[in-house]
C-alpha cells in the first residue's frame, strides 16, 4: 500500500509543472460546486415543515432537517451521530422508534405509522404520522432508514374536542331524562300520599267533605253502579257544574259517550281487581282537552266489601306538553348528533384520504428524489471531475432535479395551505 501511494504522489508531481494553476482551479471549482449543491439541498429539506431524517441500525441520526432539530431543541449538527435517547426522556417512545426503524431495515419494506407520540424539548406530547422506508446500499443490505413525519397534533386535538362535545351532549340528554324521571317519581309519591289519606275519609263524612272541598285535585265518589255520590269543589269548578247537576248522575249523563265509556271501563276494572289502579284519562274542559292521572280505588265496609269507588285526578296536561316538548328536543338533539357524527365521519375520511395522498407524494416522490440527490452529490464529492466543463455537465442533472424538486415542493405547499 505505501509504495502505491508514493508512486501516485510522484505521478502527480510530474504532471503538476504542466498545468499547476489549472488543476488547482478545477479542484476549487469542483469543491465549490459540490458545496453549493449541498447547501441548496440542505435548504430544500430544511424549509419542509415535516420531520425528515435518516438513521442507522443503532438509531443514530445520519441526516435530519431543521424541523427535527427544532422539536428536540438543538441544532442539526448536534443531532448527527446522536440518538433519540439523547434528547427524548421518554423511554417507551424511544424504544418504539428504534423498533420501527429496525423492522423497516430488516424487512426492506416501507412502514406507514398512522399515529405515534413524541415528547419535544418543552416536554409536550406531539402526535406524528410517519412513513419510514429502507435505504438499501450497493451490497443489497439496508443499514439505514429514511423517515418523513407529519405533525398531526392539531387534528388530534380537534378529534378530542369532538369527542368531548359528543359526551357533553349525551350528558345533557341524560340530565333532562333524569329530571323527567324525578318529576314522575314526585308525582307518583304525591298521588300515593293523597290516596292513603283519602282511604281514611270514610270514618267521618264531615272530615271527608272538608278535605274534598279543599283539595286542589278533582276528587269524586261513585256507587257501584257508577252514579256520583260526592264530588269536591274542584270537580264542580273544573266542569262548571253544580252539585245538583252531578250527584246521582252517571258519566253517561255528564260526559260525551266515548269519554263516559272509558271512565266506566276503568271503574269496572277497579271493582274487578279490588285494588287501586292508576289511569290516564282525557276530559273535555272549557279550555280544551285536559289529561289527568287518575287514581281509582274501592272504598270498603268493615267486612271489606266494596261499596263505592273513589277517584283522585291530577291534571298533568302541562306535564304531558312538557314531555312532548322534551321528546321533540331529544329527537332534535339526536338528529343533530347524527348529523354531527356524519359530518365528523366525512371529515375524518377526507382527512385520512388527504393524509394518505400526501404520505404517498412525500414518500414516493420527494423522499426518493432527495435520496437520489444525496447520493449524486456524495458521489461528486467523492469523485469530482478534474475539468470544469466535465463538472458542469455532471452537475446539470443535479441542478435540474433540484429546480424541479423545489417547484414541486412549492406547489405542494401551496395546495396544502389552508
Amino acid at each position: 500500500m505505501p509504495p502505491k501511494t508514493i508512486k501516485k504522489k510522484s505521478s502527480l508531481k510530474r504532471k503538476t509543472p504542466r498545468r499547476p494553476s489549472s488543476a488547482r482551479t478545477t479542484q476549487k471549482q469542483a469543491e465549490e460546486a459540490v458545496r453549493s449543491a449541498r447547501d441548496f439541498l440542505r435548504q430544500v429539506i430544511d424549509i419542509n415543515p415535516s420531520f425528515i431524517f435518516a438513521k442507522d441500525r443503532d438509531g443514530r441520526f445520519t441526516l435530519v432537517n431543521q424541523a427535527v432539530a427544532d422539536a428536540y431543541g438543538t441544532t442539526i449538527e448536534d443531532l448527527i451521530g446522536k440518538t433519540d435517547a439523547d434528547f427524548n426522556p421518554n423511554r417507551t417512545e424511544v424504544e418504539f422508534f428504534l423498533q420501527m426503524d429496525r423492522e423497516v431495515m430488516d424487512s426492506k419494506r416501507e412502514r406507514f405509522i398512522p399515529e405515534e407520540v413524541i415528547t419535544d424539548a418543552a416536554g409536550k406530547k406531539r402526535w406524528l404520522q410517519t412513513i419510514k422506508r429502507p435505504i438499501i446500499g450497493m451490497d443489497g443490505r439496508a443499514n439505514q432508514v429514511l423517515g418523513v413525519s407529519t405533525d398531526i397534533t392539531e387534528r388530534k386535538r380537534a378529534e378530542e374536542a369532538l369527542h368531548r362535545s359528543h359526551d357533553e351532549l349525551e350528558h345533557r340528554v341524560a340530565e333532562r331524562t333524569a329530571e323527567l324521571d324525578g318529576s314522575n317519581e314526585r308525582l307518583r309519591a304525591e298521588i300515593a300520599e293523597r290516596n292513603a289519606t283519602e282511604l281514611s275519609l270514610h270514618e267521618s263524612d264531615a272530615r271527608l267533605q272538608g278535605m274534598l272541598d279543599h283539595s286542589p285535585n278533582l276528587i269524586f265518589i261513585k256507587d257501584l253502579q257508577g252514579h256520583y255520590v260526592d264530588v269536591n269543589k274542584q270537580f264542580e269548578q273544573t266542569f262548571q257544574l253544580t252539585r245538583q247537576d252531578i250527584i246521582g248522575k252517571s258519566d253517561q249523563d255528564i260526559f260525551p259517550p266515548e269519554q263516559a265509556a272509558a271512565y266506566r271501563a276503568n271503574d269496572l276494572e277497579v271493582l274487578k281487581t279490588g285494588r287501586s289502579i292508576q289511569f290516564e284519562e282525557v276530559a273535555v274542559h272549557v279550555d280544551g282537552l285536559q289529561t289527568s292521572i287518575v287514581w281509582k280505588f274501592p272504598l270498603r265496609q268493615q267486612d271489606d266489601t266494596p261499596y263505592a269507588i273513589c277517584g283522585i285526578a291530577t291534571d298533568i296536561t302541562k306535564l304531558k306538553q312538557g314531555e312532548k316538548a322534551l321528546h321533540q328536543k331529544q329527537f332534535d338533539l339526536q338528529s343533530s348528533q347524527a348529523q354531527l357524527q356524519g359530518l365528523a365521519s366525512q371529515l375524518l375520511e377526507a382527512q385520512e384520504s388527504e393524509r394518505q395522498r400526501i404520505a404517498r407524494d412525500l414518500h414516493d416522490d420527494f423522499s426518493q428524489r432527495l435520496t437520489a440527490l444525496v447520493l449524486d452529490v456524495a458521489s461528486l464529492a467523492k469523485h469530482p471531475p478534474r475539468l470544469p466543463e466535465l463538472l458542469g455537465k455532471a452537475l446539470e442533472p443535479v441542478c435540474k432535479e433540484l429546480e424541479q424538486l423545489t417547484s414541486d415542493l412549492h406547489d405542494l405547499a401551496y395546495r396544502l395551505h389552508p
